[in-house]
C-alpha cells in the first residue's frame, strides 16, 4: 500500500547546506565525551549505504548450443501454456547474426499465441517506486514492418503483473539498442519481455540484454529534504525468519523528512524516553523500542513502537513499526488504524518543535559503540 496523496510542500533544504552546520554548532556546545558519541551517531546516521544498485542477468546474449537437445537459454525461465509460447533461438549460422555472441532468439505475437521470454529477480527484486533501467539490442524480424516491445513485471502472485515499458516502435532490421526506464507501482521477482498486444502478427529479434541498474527517479530524495515535513510516506513489507519461521512485517516509511531520526524524536518529545534499543551489526540505524504507549486520545489501547531511519543514494527515510499488545502488526494495510497511526505520526513529524533538542542529548548519551 503506497499512499502518495500525503505530498508535503515545505521548505526542502539540502544535507551539505544546514545539516552539517548545524551538527557543528551543536558539537561546539559540547564537552569531549559528548563530542564524541555525537561523531560516531553522525557517522551512522548521515553514511550512504549503496545497497546492490545493479540486478545482475544471468546470460545476457541468450547463449546456446546449437546441438543441444530443445535448446533454451541458460538462466531464462521456460513458460509454456496454452496463451505463452516460448521464444525461438537462432544462431550465428543463420541468415541474421546475432548482435552479441553466438545465438539470439525471436519472440512474436499473434491472436493464438504469444511468445514470451522472462528472468527471475527473486535474489534481487526491484522495489517499488524505485526508478531502474537497462537496454537490449531488438529489431523487426521475418516479414514484420513495425512492432514494439513491452516490459512486464511479475510480483508474488501470478495475477500480479504491471506493464513497466513499451519501447516506442521497432521499425528496422538492423540490430539497434532499445532502452527502457522505468518506476514499478509493487515489487518486481521477474522480468518478462513480449511484444505488444497492438502488434499482432509481428516479431521482434533480441540479444545481448544489459544489467539493470538503479537510477534517480521521481520518488527519491536526491539532496532534497524537508523540515518538519517528507514527501510521500508507504507501508512497506519485509520478511524475518525466527525458529525456522518466516513472517511478514510492515514498516510506515516516511520518505525525505530531514533526518531520519524524526519518528524517534517526535514520540520521544511526547512519550518520553525509550524502553530498549534494539542494535544492528549491518550497518543500519539502531531500533528504538517504547512500550504501552497510548495512541489515541480516544482509546485506551496500548502499542508498542519501534522507530527507526535508513538512507542510501537516492532515498532516506524515518520509519516505525507498531504492535499492539496481542502482537498483531498493526501496519498491516487491511487494518483499518494503519492509515489513522501513518496520519497521526506524519502530523507529529509536521508538528515537530526544532528548537527542543533534548531527543538528540539524550540519544546521544545512549548510544556508545
Amino acid at each position: 500500500m503506497i499512499d502518495t496523496s500525503h505530498q508535503n510542500s515545505r521548505k526542502t533544504v539540502t544535507w551539505n547546506s544546514k545539516i552539517i552546520p548545524y551538527l557543528t554548532w551543536r558539537i561546539m556546545k559540547m564537552n569531549v565525551k559528548k563530542i564524541l558519541i555525537l561523531n560516531l551517531v553522525f557517522i551512522y546516521n548521515s553514511v550512504i549505504f549503496y545497497g546492490q544498485s545493479r540486478t545482475l542477468i544471468s546470460n545476457p546474449s541468450f547463449e546456446v548450443k546449437p546441438s543441444a537437445e530443445n535448446p533454451f537459454p541458460t538462466g531464462w525461465l521456460e513458460i509454456n501454456s496454452e496463451n505463452i509460447a516460448m521464444p525461438k533461438v537462432h544462431w550465428a549460422s543463420e541468415s541474421k547474426k546475432p548482435s552479441h555472441g553466438q545465438s539470439y532468439i525471436s519472440i512474436s505475437r499473434t491472436k493464438a499465441s504469444n511468445q514470451v521470454i522472462s528472468h527471475l529477480l527473486v535474489s534481487n527484486p526491484l522495489k517499488a517506486y524505485r526508478t531502474y533501467k537497462f537496454d537490449i539490442d531488438a529489431s523487426i524480424f521475418n516479414d514484420s514492418i513495425q512492432t514494439k516491445l513491452q516490459v512486464v513485471g511479475l510480483g508474488e502472485n501470478i495475477e500480479d503483473q504491471q506493464v513497466l515499458a513499451t519501447s516506442w516502435e521497432i521499425d528496422h532490421s538492423a540490430w539497434k539498442k532499445v532502452s527502457f526506464t522505468f518506476t514499478p507501482k509493487t515489487k518486481v521477482l521477474s522480468l518478462m519481455l513480449q511484444v505488444d498486444a497492438e502488434f499482432e502478427n509481428s516479431s521482434i529479434a533480441l540479444d545481448n540484454i544489459s544489467n539493470i541498474e538503479r537510477v534517480l527517479g521521481p520518488y527519491d530524495c536526491d539532496e532534497n529534504i524537508i523540515i518538519n515535513g517528507y514527501s510521500r510516506y508507504e507501508l512497506d513489507a519485509y520478511y524475518s525468519s525466527f525458529n525456522g519461521k518466516k513472517t511478514k512485517t510492515y514498516e510506515g516509511k516516511f520518505h525525505c523528512p530531514f533526518t531520519t531520526f524524526y519518528t524517534a524524536k517526535v514520540l520521544y518529545d511526547k512519550y518520553g524516553k525509550w524502553d530498549q534499543v534494539v542494535f544492528y551489526e549491518d550497518g543500519r540505524n539502531e531500533k528504538l523500542l517504547w512500550s504501552n504507549i497510548q495512541l489515541f486520545k480516544d482509546s485506551k489501547d496500548k502499542y508498542s513502537i519501534a522507530a527507526s531511519g535508513y538512507e542510501d543514494e537516492w532515498d532516506m527515510y524515518a520509519s516505525i513499526i507498531v504492535f499492539d499488545k496481542k502482537g498483531k502488526d498493526m501496519l498491516q494495510p487491511t487494518n483499518p488504524l494503519s492509515k489513522e497511526i501513518m496520519d497521526l505520526i506524519g502530523e507529529m513529524i509536521q508538528n515537530n518543535d526544532e528548537k527542543n533538542q533534548d531527543f538528540y542529548d539524550e540519544y546521544a548519551e545512549e548510544v556508545g559503540y
